[in-house]
Formats: C-alpha cells, sequence, structure tokens
C-alpha cells in the first residue's frame, strides 16, 4: 500500500442560503474523495458549468423539466425543434477520459445524440442512445481513420439510464446504470486523437435527429474511472454525491 498527499485547489459558492463557506483551510470532501471532473453541469435549473464556469449555449429552446434524477429540475430536448447546446471554453483533448450522465428517452431517432465532440465528419467522439441497428454506440474517429465503437443494448424509453463511458489506452468500456454492458480492448485513440474544437450536447456532425430526451448532471473527467466509482456515481444519483462542499478559495489536503 502506497502512501502520498494530494493537493487541491478549491473556491467557494456564493449561494449563502446553502451554508455557511468553513474556513479556507479546512478539509472537504470532493466527489468520492478522488477526482474533480473537468467539465460538469449540473443541469439542476441552469446552465452554469459547476467547477470552471465553461459556458453552454442553448440553441432553440430546450426547457427545463421536472422530471429529474437529482435536485429539482433537469434539461429537456423535444427533438422535433433542432434543440442542443454547445460548450465552449475547454478542449477535450486528454489522453483518458470518463463520460457520466443521466438520459431519460422520451423516444429514440436513430443516432441522436447524447454529446458529440470534434470538428466535422472526420474527427469526433459521441454516444447514441440508440443506432439504425439497436443498440447504443460509443463512437470516436481520428483524421484520415476508421471508426472504433463500443456497443451495448440501445437505451430504455420513459425511464431514467444512466450513461457512463471511459477510455484508458486500449481499454473502452461502456456502462449502464453502474453495471458494464459494453467494452472494446482494442481502442487506439483518445480524445487527444481527436482534439475537439465543437462540443455539442443533443446534436450530430451528421444530419441525424435531434435528442428526444432529458438528461441530468453531465460530466466529462480527464481519467478513466474505475467500475466501482462508475457504481457509486449511478447509486448516488449524482456525480457530486451528498457530501461535497466547495470551500472559500484556498488549498485542501487528502492523505493515503
Amino acid at each position: 500500500i502506497s502512501t502520498g498527499r494530494q493537493q487541491f485547489t478549491v473556491q467557494a459558492l456564493t449561494d449563502a442560503s446553502l451554508y455557511s463557506p468553513p474556513a479556507a483551510t479546512s478539509i472537504f470532501s470532493i466527489p468520492f474523495g478522488s477526482f474533480i471532473p473537468n467539465i460538469y453541469f449540473s443541469l439542476d435549473g441552469s446552465l452554469d458549468e459547476f467547477y470552471r464556469n465553461y459556458t453552454a449555449t442553448a440553441f432553440n429552446g430546450p426547457t427545463f423539466s421536472t422530471n429529474t434524477v437529482i435536485g429539482t429540475q433537469a434539461l429537456a430536448f423535444n427533438g422535433a425543434a433542432n434543440q442542443y447546446l454547445t460548450i465552449s471554453g475547454t478542449n477535450v483533448n486528454w489522453p483518458q477520459f470518463t463520460f457520466s450522465g443521466w438520459i431519460y428517452a422520451n423516444s429514440s431517432a436513430n443516432w441522436s445524440r447524447m454529446f458529440d465532440f470534434g470538428n466535422d465528419l472526420d474527427s469526433y467522439m459521441y454516444f447514441t442512445p440508440r443506432s439504425d441497428g439497436n443498440y447504443s454506440r460509443f463512437g470516436i474517429k481520428a483524421p484520415g481513420l476508421p471508426q472504433q465503437e463500443i456497443d451495448a443494448q440501445p437505451i430504455q424509453n420513459n425511464v431514467w439510464s444512466h450513461v457512463a463511458v471511459t477510455l484508458n489506452g486500449s481499454a473502452g468500456y461502456l456502462y449502464r446504470n453502474g453495471i458494464l454492458v459494453g467494452s472494446n480492448t482494442s481502442m487506439t485513440y483518445t480524445p487527444a486523437s481527436v482534439n475537439p474544437t465543437i462540443n455539442y450536447i443533443g446534436k450530430s456532425f451528421y444530419p441525424d435527429g435531434y435528442l428526444n430526451a432529458i438528461i441530468d448532471d453531465y460530466a466529462f473527467i480527464s481519467t478513466a474511472l474505475d467500475a466501482s466509482t462508475i457504481a457509486l456515481i449511478h447509486d448516488s444519483g449524482t456525480l457530486l454525491g451528498s457530501n461535497v462542499l466547495s470551500l472559500s478559495t484556498g488549498s485542501a489536503y487528502r492523505d493515503w
């Protein structure tokens, strides 16, 4: 068993109605004690990014719904009005990757997207709840090279489902509701291979159907979470868990 210390820089939430912020040097709990998401949208009535203030821009009027996994609201797309989001201010060009998010599919147009990050039809990575072959898929394509894929059963309609995708070296894993449902151990691409400059939520680079679903608690992380952490996120209902505190600006430490 190794020992060591991790240091984290933190910033305070400004909503005083939530709690009275403790001192800047207090120890705090980060999500499950081991990582902070690079991009995290709770989507609880707001398009604000939780940690780094990245910008999410809505197109054609997606609305907030009270049908939610956690909190009081989630974000609804109707599939008919070309509704989607873009995320700017970040470049997901990492050597490892985790996506975590919840979806309540109202109906599943073939090839609609939970997300599609890329540049064009030659470089992208995406997750679709349902393809025309009746399976869900994570796909990733590097410029000038064939697409690599992880497939599983399609997302069920009219029920909340948690989806997670991880990439680490040659191993890619797809989880549904905390359970491994698909894998590919011959992956050679990473987000760094794509180097995406355009980040869509609910929209494809192809002329595919738009997402008809409610989404909640979206996160993109520059490390590959293990199966036990994915299961914890599903069981908690949120990536943050129930005991995360944001403190005054300063540093905190975690010893092991």
